[in-house]
C-alpha cells in the first residue's frame, strides 16, 4: 500500500498520460493566484519548516473560535469569527505535533528538537493567515478538518486537510509555488470520494498561507484544464490504475 503522497510523486507515466495539460494549466494557476497576505518574512531554516507547518495546522485544529457552531465533526463558522490561541493548550499540540513528525520513515524513534519561541511564533502567524483565508472562502459554510477517505487498490486510506463546504482545501506551506503534484493529490481524494460519494466536492482549493496565495476553482473546471475530460472520466481512470496489480512505476 502507498500513501496519497506518493502516488502523486510516483507513477509519472500515468500521470503524464491522465493529465496531459497539466504543465501549461499549472504555470496559469500560479500567474493567477490570489494574494490574501503578503508573505511572510522568516527567520528559521528551511528543514525546520515541515515541522512549524504541521504545527500551524494543528494550532488553527485545536484552538476554539468565537461564534463557531459545532455540528458532529463539522464546524459552522461565520464571517467575523476570531482565532484566539490557548497558550496553556500550545505545549500539548507542540507535544503531540513532534510525535507525528518523529513517526516519518528515517526519523526513527527520536523526536526532532523541539520548536523555538520564534518557531512557536511562526506556527501562530501561519496558524492565523490559514484562518484568514478561512474565514474569507468559507464564511458561514460548514468545516471539516482532515477529512477521512477510503483506500483503494494500492493506494491506502488517507485524510485531506480541510473541507469547507462543497471544496476541498489542500494547504502547502512550503517555500515554492504551485506544483503539479498537488493538484494530483486532490485529485487523488477525489477520485476515492468518487467510490463511496462520503462528501459532496464540487470545487477545490490549494492555499499556501507562508507566501499568502490560494486558488480555487470548480472541479470541473480543473480537470477539463488538466485532462481535456470530465471528473468522472478522470476519476474512474485514476480507480481503474489504482484497482490494477503489477503496477510499476
Amino acid at each position: 500500500m502507498i500513501s496519497e503522497r506518493q502516488f502523486s510523486t510516483l507513477y509519472t507515466s500515468f500521470w503524464r498520460q491522465a493529465l496531459p495539460l497539466a504543465d501549461s494549466y499549472v504555470r496559469n494557476l500560479n500567474l493567477a493566484v490570489g494574494r490574501f497576505a503578503s508573505p511572510l518574512e522568516s527567520e528559521s531554516k528551511p528543514d525546520r519548516h515541515g515541522l512549524i507547518n504541521e504545527l500551524s495546522f494543528r494550532i488553527l485544529e485545536s484552538t476554539p473560535r468565537e461564534d463557531e457552531v459545532k455540528v458532529g465533526e463539522l464546524v459552522l463558522l461565520t464571517a467575523s469569527y476570531s482565532l484566539k490561541i490557548d497558550e496553556k493548550n500550545l505545549p500539548k499540540v507542540i507535544s503531540e505535533t513532534m510525535s507525528y513528525i518523529s513517526s516519518f520513515p528515517g526519523k526513527g524513534s527520536g523526536l526532532p528538537s523541539p520548536p523555538t519561541e520564534a518557531e512557536t511564533e511562526e506556527a501562530i502567524d501561519l496558524a492565523q493567515r490559514l484562518h484568514r483565508f478561512l474565514r474569507d472562502e468559507c464564511g458561514s459554510k460548514p468545516t471539516l478538518f482532515r477529512p477521512s477517505f477510503e483506500g483503494c487498490g494500492i493506494l491506502d486510506s488517507c485524510e485531506g486537510d480541510i473541507l469547507c463546504g462543497d471544496t476541498l482545501v489542500e494547504v502547502k506551506a512550503g517555500d515554492r509555488t504551485f506544483r503539479s503534484i498537488d493538484l494530483r493529490q486532490v485529485l487523488a481524494y477525489c477520485a476515492l470520494n468518487h467510490i463511496n460519494k462520503k462528501y459532496k466536492i464540487e470545487g477545490i482549493a490549494i492555499v499556501n498561507p507562508r507566501y499568502g496565495v490560494a486558488s480555487a476553482l470548480k472541479l470541473t473546471d480543473v480537470v477539463r484544464g488538466l485532462a481535456a475530460c470530465s471528473p468522472t472520466e478522470l476519476f474512474d481512470q485514476i480507480i481503474e490504475f489504482l484497482t490494477l496489480t503489477g503496477i510499476s512505476i
